[in-house]
């Protein structure tokens, strides 16, 4: 998984000099949230590999809708960013 701690080892040549994890909630509509779904890379692969991707976003529809109930949902997102620095030769 690419996080800062792999990044800090990730290449000699290379030091994280800060790094900050966050969490942002957004309000999402169901057909929104399932828009955004579609462009995961998993997805991305069972469409190459012949999953059709309306049966792709129908599965995401019956999963989803008993959670949106038709109604906004604060969906939280999770990252990070790091700064990185070039490694003085020493």
């Amino acid at each position: 998984m690419l996080d800062p701690a792999y990044l800090a080892e990730c290449d000699p040549r290379f030091t994280v000099t800060e790094h900050e994890n966050f969490e942002i909630g957004m309000p999402l509509e169901l057909e929104f949230y399932i828009d955004y779904m579609m462009t995961e890379t998993n997805v991305a692969a069972a469409i190459r590999q012949g999953t059709p991707e309306d049966e792709i976003r129908m599965w995401c529809g019956d999963t989803l809708r008993g959670v949106f109930r038709n109604m906004e949902r604060e969906v939280l997102f999770r990252g990070y960013f790091a700064c990185m620095e070039r490694r003085r030769p020493g």
